[in-house]
């Protein structure tokens, strides 16, 4: 399985656990004006209101570009998540969701 292919199996289990999956990635056209989206070692996948995953292959690490847009994220108070399975996403945005209901259940969060 390629990381693609299981960032498409990890979209559709967060989805199908009610979650809105964006798939995230940087984009440059080569042309004169050079139109960009995206910054390099931005995870792979946003969930709105929630946070970021970024998805890799059983064994394999994030690279250091990656690595220091997590943190950089993480300084702002955003929740970023590495994961190695479809299973592994969806416990952790259940966590994040609950984390946050407990948060506006008890006032600190609109």
């Amino acid at each position: 399985m390629s990381e693609t292919d299981l960032s498409r199996a990890i979209r559709a289990s967060l989805v199908k656990a009610g979650f809105w999956a964006i798939r995230t990635g940087v984009t440059r056209r080569r042309s004169s004006r050079g139109a960009n989206s995206g910054e390099p070692g931005m995870p792979d996948i946003y969930l709105p209101g929630y946070g970021h995953i970024e998805v890799k292959l059983p064994g394999e690490e994030p690279s250091k570009v990656q690595l220091e847009w997590h943190e950089k994220a993480r300084r702002l108070g955003i929740r970023v998540a590495v994961v190695e399975s479809a299973r592994e996403a969806v416990e952790t945005a259940c966590r994040w969701r609950s984390e946050i209901d407990h948060e506006r259940a008890m006032g600190w969060r609109e």
